[in-house]
């Protein structure tokens, strides 16, 4: 799956997915653009669980997982 695909299947605010795929659109896929994608995605989470009152822990496992999950969706997108 490239990072294109992701940003595009993401469930983030349309102007937030319009920039990035701006941003990746002139720059590539670099590792600076993965980390912004990377950070979009992360406060689209992170703003999820706050709007449910659930406060998250790092170094739970599930997040742990989600995390690895993520993470290795953004490293297959670099290696295509």
């Amino acid at each position: 799956m490239s990072l294109q695909t992701i940003v595009q299947n993401a469930p983030l605010d349309p102007k937030v997915k319009q920039g990035l795929l701006t941003r990746l659109a002139n720059d590539g896929d670099t590792p600076e653009t993965r980390a912004v994608v990377k950070d979009a995605l992360q406060e689209y989470i992170d703003a999820g669980f706050q709007k449910l009152g659930v406060a998250l822990d790092p170094s739970d496992p599930k997040v742990q997982a989600v995390t690895d999950q993520l993470n290795s969706a953004l490293d297959d997108a670099q290696n295509e």
